[in-house]
């Protein structure tokens, strides 16, 4: 995949320099994403030329993968999760029950059950480890699932809901004041209920996600799937740092203001 990437580099170059269309996309493990185009490989990292403010080295293991023309690439050695993480890596094997790989950064060996991992790349190849299944009558073949994949890798880097944290923070930060510790069960529904909704199509996303998003079902169920899951952590995070501040504020008046809590209640 290196040599592939740099190749890339070079023919581009050499026809005259890049142009709109044929930008490349670096996206990190945290979200962030860069247009420009890839330069040289670094020692435990990648060179990349930023659009309009020049080269940067990133590190390796901040690397999520790098995307030209529709299609993704790994510059590095990486496994790659059912739940669309991507996790560079410096070495892997398997065996019929497990994965065992030592991430970039780490020198501990880990390991996943075999059935959480789609596939990783190593040595410029890629080994898929997904083997076909019959559900419900449709054949789940490897590139039907690829897209699922795809589409939960997608939904980690492009669907950020932080509303849903405030809201939920405001219903735990008032149930947890007035109902103590049992207000819990307020956010705790909020975030249930909402995140079983499929987040709504729009614009901006299709704008992102490109025509896939509409006409790809599998890859669309991938993204959908995932959305919830960042639904649910957005909003169960806020609700219950809402429910402590709410409970430890109304248990502090108690010991230390009671003559609020009457006026209050």
């Amino acid at each position: 995949m290196k040599h592939f990437i740099s190749a890339l580099l070079l023919l581009t170059l050499s026809a005259g320099g890049f142009s709109q269309a044929n930008h490349e996309t670096l996206i990190l493990q945290n979200g962030k994403r860069f247009k420009g185009f890839t330069g040289r490989f670094a020692p435990d990292g990648l060179e990349f030329v930023i659009e309009k403010k020049g080269a940067k080295v990133f590190d390796a293991k901040k690397i999520n993968m790098i995307v030209s023309d529709g299609k993704r690439y790994y510059p590095f050695e990486s496994l790659h999760r059912f739940n669309g993480k991507n996790i560079p890596i410096n070495k892997v094997r398997h065996d019929e029950e497990y994965v065992y790989f030592e991430a970039k950064g780490k020198k501990k060996e880990q390991k996943l059950k075999r059935d959480k991992v789609f596939s990783y790349n190593f040595n410029e190849e890629e080994v898929v480890l997904y083997k076909e299944t019959i559900f419900q009558g449709d054949t789940l073949t490897t590139e039907r699932v690829r897209a699922m994949v795809e589409g939960r890798q997608d939904a980690r880097i492009y669907y950020k809901n932080p509303y849903t944290g405030l809201v939920n923070f405001g219903l735990g930060f008032v149930a947890g004041g007035t109902l103590n510790y049992w207000g819990v069960f307020i956010p705790a529904a909020y975030a249930g209920i909402y995140s079983s909704i499929n987040p709504l199509k729009s614009k901006r996303k299709v704008r992102l996600l490109g025509p896939r998003y509409l006409s790809d079902d599998y890859y669309r169920y991938g993204f959908n799937s995932r959305a919830k899951g960042e639904k649910l952590k957005w909003s169960v995070g806020g609700g219950f740092t809402g429910i402590a501040i709410g409970v430890g504020i109304l248990e502090y008046l108690k010991n230390y203001k009671p003559e609020i809590i009457d006026k209050i209640w």
